[in-house]
């Protein structure tokens, strides 16, 4: 069975332009803007969602799994992005924005977890928060990876990819 062209080729291109977009960042320190960080996120995953190979009577009751895990993705995001600006807990207005995206975010993950199997769900929303958080993190913060961090970041982007184009429960 052949890999569609369209479907190669978006998924070399948006690869290319998240490698590209990492180099930029660590070899000329070129911060990207709240904008480009949201755009790369977006091409993850949509080369993620170009690669799903589900058949057309599952598609409806994947795809249901599949919002849960994008909107717990996003809750996750959100509430680790915004963790340090609570200053430990301390400061009560990100305190309870934080704690009430965690608890959303657990929930939507509970969801996708019932339609998609506990492993591929934990591994693309851990691998894909932990990617973004990071994307934030050099974006809000400038707290720019090493050599090693990006490679591990790219690493963990591979590992969800294949995890969700490759991967097979039994």
């Amino acid at each position: 069975k052949t890999i569609p062209v369209g479907i190669t080729y978006a998924s070399f291109a948006g690869l290319c332009i998240v490698a590209t977009s990492i180099v930029g960042i660590y070899k000329f320190n070129q911060v990207p803007d709240l904008f480009t960080i949201i755009g790369l996120i977006l091409i993850i995953s949509g080369v993620l969602i170009v690669n799903l190979r589900v058949k057309q009577d599952k598609f409806m009751a994947n795809l249901s799994g599949y919002i849960f895990l994008f909107l717990a993705i996003i809750l996750g995001i959100t509430s680790n992005g915004f963790l340090k600006s609570t200053n430990g807990f301390t400061i009560i207005g990100p305190t309870i924005f934080c704690i009430i995206s965690i608890v959303a975010c657990i929930f939507c993950l509970s969801k996708a977890m019932n339609i998609i199997p506990v492993g591929f769900t934990y591994a693309t929303y851990g691998g894909l928060t932990i990617t973004a958080v990071t994307l934030f993190g050099v974006f809000k913060y400038q707290q720019i990876p090493n050599l090693y961090g990006i490679i591990g970041i790219s690493l963990i982007i591979v590992g969800v990819i294949l995890l969700n184009t490759l991967g097979k429960t039994s």
